[in-house]
């Protein structure tokens, strides 16, 4: 059994027939590596190596305390608190299942608005953070996640997966500018 055809006891949404639940976890297989060269082509202008030791570490930290700001605000208001780390612009797109379901912030703001709006509580965490600085301002993070949300009947889900976001800098704070999720396989599921 897929991870899609896995049964779901809480509140679930789909996109063009599939199933998606909450978001950005979405219910895909990972394209880490066509997600990263494309980040690289659109966003990274300079070269990573021009940065310092102490400059890589700021931002690794940087990013990693933005992480760690959107699940707590996460946690504390629900999914909606992810729209103001989306960057609205030309370059900012999520892919799922091999195809791209949101190619606009505000085409996945809209998914998240109404699929909020189906929930009471919301619970997300990650794990074992790892962040590749790309170039001055740009970074890639791969982490592990976990998360609870319950419906309005009081239904609940749980899911976990490997969450892959590119992060730009800017002045009001880091962005996102192209997510991945993959959620992990059920025990004894095909690969």
């Amino acid at each position: 059994m897929s991870a899609r055809q896995a049964p779901q006891e809480g509140p679930v949404a789909t996109v063009r027939g599939r199933l998606l639940m909450g978001v950005p976890m979405l219910n895909v297989k990972s394209s880490v590596a066509a997600l990263a060269i494309g980040a690289l082509a659109a966003c990274a202008p300079t070269n990573s190596s021009e940065l310092s030791p102490a400059q890589r570490v700021a931002i690794q930290d940087s990013v990693r305390t933005a992480m760690s700001e959107l699940a707590t605000k996460v946690n504390a208001n629900g999914f909606t608190e992810w729209l103001p780390y989306l960057e609205h612009s030309d370059r900012f797109v999520w892919s799922a299942d091999g195809e791209i379901p949101f190619s606009s912030a505000d085409s996945l703001a809209r998914f998240i608005t109404d699929f909020s709006a189906t929930l009471t509580h919301t619970e997300l965490a990650w794990m074992d953070q790892r962040v590749g600085v790309l170039g001055p301002g740009l970074a890639i993070v791969t982490t592990p996640y976990r998360e609870m949300y319950v419906g309005k009947k009081n239904d609940t889900t749980r899911v976990a997966g490997v969450f892959v976001g590119v992060w730009a800098s800017a002045p009001s704070g880091w962005k996102l500018v192209s997510g991945n999720t993959s959620h992990a396989q059920p025990a004894g599921a095909a690969h």
